[in-house]
């Protein structure tokens, strides 16, 4: 195995922890991006795999700079509802049937299991001020077990009708992002 790059990033600077998902999404995107260029960072520590070590802050790390994305947590989401939690799950309910990006929404398609008729859910990608939502409910495959058999679904708005994959979609925002409290 050739030789690469290992970014060393504090634990923890002025008291605050590290933003984890940040350092992550800096690597994935910042680091691997331009690997060959980052290979060339000057650095004498190699660590016990030949690896180049860099401090993450000489690299040019920041949580500011750091343009943080959904796709971690959209990721956990479709593999809860591909791959379920154990058994039982929902498969009795309603299976996965496929999504679609929408800019800052994702349009998420579910088959019902009983009578086959697929509906479409979207959920927001960012929040209202732009930043990118990094954790999707964890209980949403679970809400739509409950959503789904009794038709309270379709309590939900209605945000299209005309959608060639699909009867009808519905926002489920509120679900997602719950309201503030009012004061």
């Amino acid at each position: 195995m050739a030789s690469g790059l290992a970014v060393e990033f504090a634990l923890a600077s002025d008291s605050e922890p590290l933003d984890v998902e940040a350092a992550i999404d800096y690597v994935r995107t910042a680091v691997a991006a331009d690997m060959n260029r980052s290979r060339e960072w000057q650095s004498n520590v190699r660590d016990s795999h030949r690896n180049v070590v860099v401090e993450a802050s000489a690299a040019g790390f920041t949580t500011e700079a750091t343009a943080p994305s959904y796709d971690h947590g959209l990721f956990g989401l479709f593999s809860l509802l591909v791959h379920g939690g154990g058994f039982p799950w929902f498969e009795d309910v309603y299976t996965f049937a496929g999504f679609m990006l929408r800019g800052e929404r994702c349009r998420i398609y579910i088959r019902v299991t009983d009578n086959g008729t697929v509906y479409g859910i979207e959920i927001p990608l960012t929040h209202a001020d732009g930043r990118p939502l990094r954790r999707f409910a964890g209980s949403l495959p679970q809400e739509l077990a409950s959503l789904v058999p009794d038709g309270d679904l379709a309590t939900n708005p209605v945000i299209d009708d005309r959608d060639d994959y699909c009867g009808q979609v519905f926002d489920l925002t509120s679900r997602i992002i719950p309201a503030a409290p009012s004061a």
